[in-house]
């Protein structure tokens, strides 16, 4: 299949391939891998999704002309095609639309005439949030105790991996594959082999340059930071803090997502539970 749409379920390692695709290019395109240059400032293509959007998301970095966005992905996809290029789109963008299904509708209708693959990762439920919870502590955007967040409602649907892959394989019946975020860490370490592997890439990893890492909040240190997130402070105030709890942190000990503390009720543990045994499944 020429045409690969990486939908990029949130802390899945989708930075990571796509810093992997950008940095490498040029390389790529040489071995008749498309990755190709997007339209916004973000990583990836994530206007491919807002000019679907019902309406237009409060982060978008500007305001974009659905015509054109639309006519550029076309040329991309009838090019790969004509040409017989593997063409990769990835956005973690695209995923959200799986909660506006006005969206979801019209962005498979766009691009069902080009018979792409949907390739993603699918996470342990319980990790993802956890690993959602720290990364959205430490952005400054969550103020919520750890327990508040899990057991908002909203939170868990975006942890039920097998219902959300479900519409994709409902719409591309034979061409949805989804993996586990887990095994495939076990096996190579990253998802960024086993992602090249998925699209056909031949070309060895020690050939390509180094992916991304990110700078994580120590676990024992997030309740400080949303303290922080919490409190009436400057901007100037906010990042200096911020930074001192970066660096308190890279001197403890242990930084992995499942040192976080948490104690589950009952009925959290079992959706939990529910979900993690449905996306084994997938």
């Amino acid at each position: 299949m020429p045409v690969f749409i990486h939908i990029g379920y949130h802390k899945t390692g989708t930075t990571a391939i796509q810093q992997v695709l950008s940095r490498n290019r040029q390389m790529l395109f040489e071995n008749k891998i498309v990755y190709p240059e997007g339209m916004s400032s973000w990583p990836g293509h994530p206007e491919l999704a807002w000019v679907f959007a019902s309406e237009p998301w409060p982060w978008q970095d500007q305001e974009y002309d659905a015509d054109t966005v639309r006519a550029y992905y076309r040329s991309l996809m009838q090019n790969a095609i004509a040409t017989r290029q593997t063409l990769i789109l990835s956005s973690e963008e695209i995923n959200r639309m799986e909660f506006d299904l006005v969206a979801f509708n019209a962005f498979c209708q766009f691009i069902a005439p080009f018979n792409p693959t949907i390739i993603g990762y699918h996470r342990d439920p319980l990790a993802f949030l956890l690993s959602r919870y720290r990364h959205e502590i430490q952005n400054g955007s969550e103020i919520r105790t750890l327990r508040e967040f899990l057991c908002s409602f909203d939170n868990l649907q975006t942890a039920a991996f097998f219902y959300r892959a479900m519409k994709w394989r409902q719409s591309f019946p034979s061409n949805s594959v989804f993996r586990s975020y887990e095994a495939t860490r076990e096996v190579y370490g990253s998802v960024v082999p086993d992602f090249l592997e998925a699209i056909g890439c031949t070309l060895p990893m020690s050939d390509l340059s180094e992916e991304y890492t990110e700078r994580k909040i120590h676990p024992a240190l997030l309740e400080a930071r949303r303290l922080v997130n919490r409190g009436a402070l400057s901007e100037d105030e906010h990042g200096r803090l911020a930074e001192q709890i970066f660096d308190l942190g890279s001197q403890l000990p242990g930084s992995d997502d499942t040192a976080l503390d948490v104690e589950l009720s009952a009925d959290i543990a079992l959706v939990l539970h529910t979900l993690r045994e449905s996306a084994a499944m997938l």
